[in-house]
């Protein structure tokens, strides 16, 4: 099993086709947000904010990036 980065950072997620904003209605397709912790603290927030429908999890820096948007859907 692979191990996991226990750092605190920020990452990036993004959305692919199909991916709605769950407050506008908005499409996310090749956007993407970002949140602040570990890993696992991170993905946590992204799933309170937008549930599991989303595409990938990558550190900052260190994925493809569409448009970031904030967490409340403002650009």
């Amino acid at each position: 099993m692979a191990e996991m980065n226990t750092e605190s950072g920020f990452w990036l997620f993004t959305f692919g086709f199909g991916h709605t904003h769950p407050d506008t209605g908005e499409s996310l397709s090749g956007k993407a947000v970002c949140f602040d912790g570990t890993y696992e603290e991170a993905r946590h927030k992204m799933v309170e904010r937008f549930g599991d429908k989303w595409a990938f999890q990558y550190q900052a820096g260190a994925g493809p990036v569409g448009e970031i948007i904030n967490a409340n859907g403002r650009h």
